[in-house]
């Protein structure tokens, strides 16, 4: 009652008093949205712990590039067995890390398991992925390096529960520094793992037999190209190419010998002498008599269609008919393309000043 007494007489307290009531309200909704987004993204980031987690092999190989490089292969996996195969609804390029520790501690390379989805396990389960160092990168040969397998934390509780680390052996070096000897190791070691694959995938085959040997398959090279980058550089071995030569297809050589024929086959005719008459009267060639007769017989042609009607694209498409027939009886091409283009010139300009006026 004071506080209604209070706000009947003053009006600033009682604007006062609602703008405090509003922002508790406001207060207490952000409150309670921002709990339920907290209990939310508990549940919907929460992943079921794997059964268990194994590195299952590892072959280090080196100078397959250049001397000195380093790669890693290694083929691991994230076990759901118990789940009767069901796997996480969040693909394991996402929930999974794969990184390279060197025998100081150092983190040299990270990477994520490759989701391949011919295999239908979301990238869990069996997978194969690797580290590559060039020379100027690569840790100590030979050395006690851990390769990791991590679940992220925002996806595992408890994450320290999703970890292995595995030092690699001094076995897991190959012995060899030939880069052919070594391309040959790793060519051996890939197909071994595609064997490995089939038995676990057996739909999905990973290599398959050519007439030049025994190469990944288009499932393979899929795969093994996304799960090991730059792997056809490092052992093109694998892959299927095909070298074709192209055959030299005949062609008959090129020459001027219908123009000049052409050129000259109405000299001594009738016609032809006409032209060089009418053009000594004027002082030009026979050649410039051709040109300016069918010039002008090309003009009176698109006037004449365009005064009947016809519309002048008729008259030019006539004209230059006729000018490839002039040129054809000539013998020079150049001779058509220039009337051509002349002619579309002229009847331009004169659509323009006079046609159409008309």
């Amino acid at each position: 009652m004071i506080l209604n007494a209070l706000q009947s007489k003053n009006k600033p307290m009682k604007r006062l008093t609602r703008m405090i009531y509003r922002a508790g309200l406001l207060l207490t909704a952000g409150f309670i949205a921002v709990g339920v987004l907290l209990a939310t993204s508990t549940t919907a980031y929460a992943i079921d712990l794997p059964d268990s987690i194994n590195l299952i092999d590892a072959r280090a190989f080196q100078n397959l590039n250049e001397t000195g490089d380093m790669l890693v292969v290694y083929h691991g996996k994230v076990n759901y067995d118990s789940y009767n195969g069901t796997y996480p609804a969040v693909p394991a390029s996402s929930s999974i890390m794969l990184r390279f520790y060197a025998d100081n501690g150092t983190l040299m390379a990270s990477a994520a398991p490759y989701v391949y989805y011919p295999f239908d396990n979301n990238g869990y389960g069996d997978f194969v992925s690797a580290f590559y160092f060039d020379a100027a990168s690569a840790p100590v040969w030979e050395g006690a390096h851990s390769i990791n397998i991590q679940g992220v934390p925002s996806y595992y509780t408890p994450a320290e529960a999703v970890s292995l680390y595995k030092p690699l052996a001094s076995s897991d070096y190959e012995d060899s520094a030939d880069t052919a000897v070594n391309q040959e190791n790793l060519y051996i070691y890939i197909l071994s793992l595609c064997d490995q694959f089939k038995s676990i995938y057996t739909d999905v085959s990973l290599k398959s037999t050519t007439d030049v040997g025994t190469v990944l398959s288009a499932y393979g090279e899929a795969y093994f190209k996304s799960a090991i980058p730059g792997l056809s550089t490092l052992c093109p071995d694998l892959f299927y190419v095909q070298v074709y030569i192209p055959e030299v297809m005949p062609v008959t050589a090129y020459d001027e010998s219908l123009a000049d024929t052409m050129a000259t086959h109405t000299d001594g005719g009738d016609i032809a002498r006409g032209m060089t008459r009418l053009g000594t009267v004027i002082g030009v060639g026979a050649s410039f008599m051709w040109g300016l007769l069918t010039f002008v017989g090309s003009l009176v042609i698109c006037i004449y269609c365009q005064k009947k009607g016809w519309g002048v694209e008729l008259g030019m498409t006539i004209s230059s008919l006729l000018v490839i027939l002039i040129a054809v009886l000539v013998g020079d091409a150049i001779f058509s393309l220039m009337m051509i283009v002349g002619l579309l010139a002229t009847i331009g300009i004169m659509w323009v000043m006079f046609l159409r006026r008309a």
